[in-house]
């Protein structure tokens, strides 16, 4: 692990020499002759300049004509690399390293796109991950009144891991009660209708769920249940934007299948019905950056026994959200702060499973390289996390 991370920080090192204005897409800088903080505040959060430019399908407010050939001389592919250190209380700490190309833009008035691949190496291994975004859009009317979108891509949440400066996941949207691990965090497959009316923003996606792989494997090894069927999930978002603020609500209605094995012969599938509401909102004050979401979830029935290996029938819910606070000191420099919660229904009890979380970190741009630091503290004697992180784009 060690000759990793050597060799790790020399690649880092040498694609930063070669990168442009570090961490946004530099394609997108290329192409439109500007600075990456045209559209960002240190990668990769966005402007108001940069959400705009990506609800109207990467197209600028007065863009001019397409041309193939300008598109293919401003060299439309770019990517990141990344060295991550986790550090867990109590545990041995590990390296991994993350390498993702991308291509994206748009393509006319009309169609854009968006497709990448990427690479992790660890524990002395190296793993090709499935692409995270391979999807199309057509845009009916100009600038992103009605939009159709189509293949994978994340849901239109209003803060997710991608888009914000926070190294250590937002763990609200991966909630769940007994065996569930469906997760509107996570990239999905599936339709996207889209548009707006005046400053308010709406979308409605339809598209398959995300549950746990390790499901989907032992759904196959085992012969029981369908897991990675089309579910035909619904996600619902509204937004309405002012000069300084955004805030907006969501919802994800839909089903999945829970597979697990319940002794060493048997193993259970139950129907279960999905239910997520969350309402949003940031404001930007000065240097201040403020932005949260609150979200409640039920289950329908998230258990199975061996008693009842069809599912117990038992309704579970959860409570969950997080606040952040982050102060730009300078253009290079941002503290982050991050609180948030959460309280699960435990099956067979009134009880319920409560944590709450404080995550403070720092991120900083050096030349062409980001540095970021943040730690997990929680309450009820819960082991302290944190992770440290170089990044560069090119």
């Amino acid at each position: 692990m060690k000759s990793f991370t050597f060799r790790g920080a020399i690649l880092a090192l040498s694609l930063s020499i070669v990168a442009t204005d570090a961490f946004a897409v530099p394609a997108f800088a290329r192409r439109y002759k500007v600075e990456c903080s045209f559209c960002h505040q240190i990668f990769p959060m966005l402007n108001r300049m940069g959400e705009r430019f990506k609800e109207r399908g990467f197209r600028l407010e007065n863009e001019d004509k397409f041309e193939g050939s300008a598109w293919l001389r401003s060299g439309p592919i770019s990517g990141r690399i990344e060295g991550t250190r986790y550090l867990p209380e109590g545990r041995d700490a590990s390296n991994v390293g993350y390498l993702k190309v991308l291509s994206a833009g748009s393509l006319g008035a009309k169609v854009s796109y968006w497709i990448d691949d990427a690479w992790v190496r660890s524990n002395d291994n190296t793993t090709h991950i499935k692409p995270d975004n391979a999807w199309a859009r057509v845009d009916f009317k100009p600038g992103g009144k009605l939009y159709l979108k189509g293949g994978r891509f994340e849901l239109d949440l209003p803060v997710t891991q991608v888009r914000t400066p926070h190294l250590l996941p937002y763990g609200t949207y991966g909630l769940n009660t007994g065996l569930e691990t469906d997760g509107i965090g996570g990239y999905q497959d599936g339709f996207e209708l889209g548009g707006e009316f005046g400053t308010t923003h709406v979308s409605a996606a339809v598209v398959k769920g995300r549950n746990n792989q390790a499901v989907v494997d032992l759904a196959e090894a085992t012969g029981v249940g369908e897991p990675d069927r089309f579910d035909g999930n619904l996600f619902l978002r509204a937004s309405k934007r002012r000069a300084t603020s955004r805030f907006g609500a969501f919802a994800y209605i839909g089903r999945n299948q829970l597979v697990a094995r319940l002794n060493a012969t048997r193993t259970g599938v139950a129907k279960d019905s999905l239910l997520r509401l969350g309402v949003d909102g940031n404001a930007r004050i000065s240097k201040l950056h403020l932005y949260g979401v609150a979200m409640y979830g039920r289950n329908s029935d998230s258990v199975l026994a061996l008693a009842t290996s069809g599912g117990t029938g038992e309704a579970l819910g959860f409570t969950g959200g997080f606040l952040c606070a982050d102060y730009y000191v300078h253009e290079n420099v941002a503290i982050t702060t991050r609180v948030q919660t959460r309280s699960v229904e435990l099956p067979g009890s009134s009880e319920k499973d409560t944590l709450t979380s404080f995550l403070p970190g720092v991120q900083v741009v050096v030349w062409k390289l980001k540095f970021s630091g943040q730690v997990s503290l929680s309450n009820h004697n819960v082991a302290r996390f944190g992770a440290i992180q170089v990044e560069t784009a090119f």
